[in-house]
């Protein structure tokens, strides 16, 4: 049965105030200016939240350009090896590559972009 409450949410609706696809776009471009995250990442929390996933898979990709996600992975990659202690071994590759993945970075992105932001020696110490 339809109640004064929803009776008010499709005004809205009508009126352009309420829509998924307006808090989808808020959500998102707070989400990455807050944060490094991946496509995958927003995707899935806009789920969570009730966003249709075709609906979320459009709006994330219009918000987050593949540079973006490049660009945010690198960042999310620095952050992750400034926190670390030790050398940059094998297991060291692996978790933070796990820490990107987790991010809702892509595997092969993540793989890479964990590499290419081994610090050196100098800045280590």
């Amino acid at each position: 049965p339809a109640g004064p409450l929803d009776e008010i949410l499709d005004r809205f609706a009508a009126a352009g105030v309420h829509s998924d696809r307006l808090f989808a776009e808020t959500w998102c471009r707070d989400t990455v200016r807050l944060r490094p995250v991946g496509r995958r990442y927003l995707e899935s929390k806009l789920r969570e939240r009730g966003v249709a996933a075709e609906l979320a898979a459009v709006v994330v990709h219009e918000i987050v350009t593949d540079e973006d996600q490049h660009r945010h992975c690198r960042a999310a990659a620095r952050k992750w090896w400034r926190r670390q202690r030790g050398a940059a071994d094998l297991r060291a590759l692996s978790r933070g590559e796990r820490y990107l993945l987790g991010r809702g970075f892509p595997a092969a992105l993540a793989g890479t972009v964990i590499r290419e932001t081994v610090p050196d020696a100098e800045e280590a110490t």
